[in-house]
């Protein structure tokens, strides 16, 4: 999908949950970082499948940017991360993920 229009069409995590890092990202109200991201997500395979993982996270009352390596072992720990069908679609996916976070906070 090229654009998500609402919560529901956002993609799921293994666990069948809309992510909580994707959850947290949307609020208007949450933090953002200095540089003003809510969110940054990598793709890694895992397995044999592309999976999409956080690198910012909400820890101990704040954001922290995490290692490529430090945020694909959270992500495979906490089982909270999305499954794509191969590295070019996990882009599209964390690009379409992104602008549905900018429209969510009212970004222009």
């Amino acid at each position: 999908m090229d654009e998500y229009n609402n919560i529901s069409q956002v993609p799921r995590d293994v666990s069948g949950r809309i992510p909580t890092w994707l959850r947290r990202a949307i609020k208007p109200t949450n933090p953002a970082t200095s540089d003003n991201e809510t969110v940054r997500t990598a793709s890694s395979d895992l397995d044999g499948q592309e999976i999409i993982y956080p690198t910012i996270r909400m820890m101990n009352g704040g954001l922290r940017r995490l290692s490529d390596e430090e945020a694909f072992e959270t992500a495979v720990r906490l089982r909270d991360y999305i499954v794509a069908p191969s590295p070019s679609e996990a882009t599209n996916i964390s690009r379409a993920i992104s602008r549905f976070i900018g429209r969510q906070r009212g970004d222009k």
